[in-house]
Parts: C-alpha cells; structure tokens; sequence
C-alpha cells in the first residue's frame, strides 16, 4: 500500500495538541515560581500591552464633518469607531449628520487611532473637550447605533 499523506484536518488537530501542551508548560512554569499569583498576573498584563502598538493620537479642531459617524480633523477622516449612523442621504442620515455638526464644530476633539482603515478613513475613538466619548453621546441620544 503507497503512503499517504495525512489530510489537512490531522495536521489541525497535532498542531492544537502541541498549542495546549505548549500553554500548559508555560502556566505550570507560572505556576512553580516565586512571586504571587498577584506578581505573576501584573507581570503578564505588562508583557502583554507591551506587545500591543502605541495609538496614534490625533487632537485638533474638526474642519469638516462628512456625516453621521466620520470627521476630519485636518486633513485626516476618522470614521467614529463603536458608531453606525444611516447614511446620510436620508432622513436619519441628515439628523445623524446634523446632530453632529452641533456636538463637535468647532471643538478641539481628541482621537486615538487604532490603526485599522474603513474604505479612505481612519477608525478610531474621538473624545469631546470635556472627556466624553463622541459614539456613546450619538448612541445615548438615540441618534445612531452601536457599530460591531
């Protein structure tokens, strides 16, 4: 009988063994050290963020607003991350885009990018002048939805 190789599902399930093995050795390693499961969990929160990049921070003043859920600061569109409005076209749409305008013209925002793009934008969290977060003012007041 020729050999066969093995089908693709086999390889799936030795390479989730090897994972689990592989997560258990460094828990039980975690486990038989010195410091306290307190010291252990900062010390793997910390290697963690460390991973993670830096978000960009965009603060200035919004020059245009383009519709319900995306602004520019500048010359950078930030699509409202956490926000989905009607398009703005319609009904819902202009009050959307409407309601907007009155919350952040003219005001000096705050965003951190999360370095993901939507079609020419930017995504990312915008915060008002007084620390509020631009998507939960829109979504409280029933204006748009939360984006998922």
């Amino acid at each position: 009988m020729p050999f066969r190789r093995p089908r693709r599902h086999v390889y799936v399930l030795l390479l989730s063994i090897a994972g689990v093995a592989g997560l258990g050795f460094v828990l039980g390693l975690a486990y038989w050290t010195e410091p306290s499961i307190g010291e252990r969990l900062a010390n793997l929160r910390s290697v963690v963020l460390s991973w993670l990049p830096e978000p960009e921070i965009v603060k200035g003043r919004v020059t245009h607003v383009r519709d319900g859920d995306t602004i520019e600061i500048g010359r950078v569109a930030i699509r409202i991350a956490d926000l989905d409005c009607a398009e703005r076209f319609t009904v819902k749409g202009k009050i959307a885009t409407r309601f907007m305008r009155q919350l952040v013209s003219n005001k000096v925002l705050s965003c951190e990018l999360e370095g993901r793009k939507s079609y020419d934008r930017e995504v990312g969290t915008c915060y008002l002048p007084d620390g509020r977060d631009v998507a939960e003012v829109l979504i409280e007041r029933d204006v748009c939805g939360r984006w998922w």
